[in-house]
């Protein structure tokens, strides 16, 4: 009987010492004291004990997935929008933790700054760039297919008109003329609509405002609406910002950024509600090569949003 009972409390110590060990398995740490501003990146060190995906979720703040390849850890940019200072409870896994925030002091942030971002008088803390008038170039855009997809739509038209005017002539004797041209017209209509090209849900828009001299670095602002319920995903780094109308227009879209396994970049993935719109800044790119969509100007906008430095 004894020796049923210790045979029985070493599983109970094996499984608990298990449970232990996956709960430990990830930990997020936040560095330099955990200072921060609402609104602009701060560095968190992500460790992993095992190979699997690591899912970082909090309330009013930046989601993140990434898969460790293994036993390793990363320090990567984090945001939250919070604008009060103190603990913050975040899920790691669905397992919670808390960390404490605390306002930063410094004058420099963490890589890029939020700009648009601004100071409550009251408490001193910088207040998250909730901005209604980074939405104001949108405002006339009608959204839709983008101009390169109506491009395509027009080459693809021409083509299938082409393809049907030779095999008329190539059967012009046949008597089974019109049915081949019936399948044939079917089969291209079909081979057209399915390609992603033209399966595209969401709408982009750019907006791009030089930030150097030399033009060779610049603001690129992007703009995403979707006519369905949809997910918009696009390149992030420590240069991009979300930049929301509101607390409730951040939660309705979800921002979650997906790492790569070294964390040195990643995808920003976002929800997108029937006609709702998101706006993302890239700030200081001289990439140019990543960013399409239809292109829109507003220097009412960049009066507003940049001052006298434009």
């Amino acid at each position: 009987m004894m020796r049923i009972s210790l045979i029985f409390l070493t599983h109970v110590v094996m499984v608990g010492c298990c449970f232990c060990g996956i709960a430990s398995a990830q930990n997020v740490t936040l560095i330099n004291q955990g200072q921060y501003r609402p609104g602009e990146y701060l560095p968190i060190k992500i460790e992993s004990q095992n190979e699997g995906l690591v899912r970082i979720r909090a309330d009013d703040s930046l989601g993140i997935d990434w898969i460790a390849p293994g036993k390793t850890s990363i320090t990567t940019a984090w945001m939250t929008w919070r604008e009060t200072p103190g603990d913050i409870t975040i899920e790691v896994n669905g397992k919670k933790q808390t960390l404490t925030l605390q306002p930063l002091t410094d004058s420099e942030s963490y890589r890029t700054p939020n700009p648009f971002a601004y100071t409550n008088s009251e408490s001193g803390v910088k207040r998250p760039g909730f901005s209604q008038n980074a939405y104001q170039p949108a405002y006339a855009w009608p959204g839709g297919r983008s101009a390169e997809s109506r491009r395509w739509i027009v080459i693809a038209s021409i083509l299938v008109v082409l393809i049907l005017a030779a095999i008329q002539l190539s059967l012009w004797r046949s008597r089974y003329t019109p049915w081949v041209m019936l399948v044939a017209g079917g089969a291209l209509t079909l081979a057209i609509i399915s390609m992603p090209r033209f399966n595209q849900p969401v709408a982009r828009a750019i907006l791009i405002v030089p930030s150097s001299a030399d033009a060779r670095y610049n603001d690129v602002w992007v703009y995403l609406r979707s006519d369905a319920p949809t997910t918009a995903n696009e390149s992030w780094s420590s240069d991009t910002l979300l930049i929301p109308r509101s607390p409730a227009h951040l939660a309705s879209l979800s921002p979650v950024v997906h790492l790569n396994a070294d964390a040195s970049a990643g995808t920003l993935e976002l929800t997108l509600a029937p006609r709702a719109t998101a706006c993302v800044l890239h700030r200081h790119t001289g990439n140019m090569d990543l960013f399409a969509g239809d292109r829109i100007e507003s220097p009412s906008f960049i009066r507003t949003m940049y001052g006298q430095r434009k």
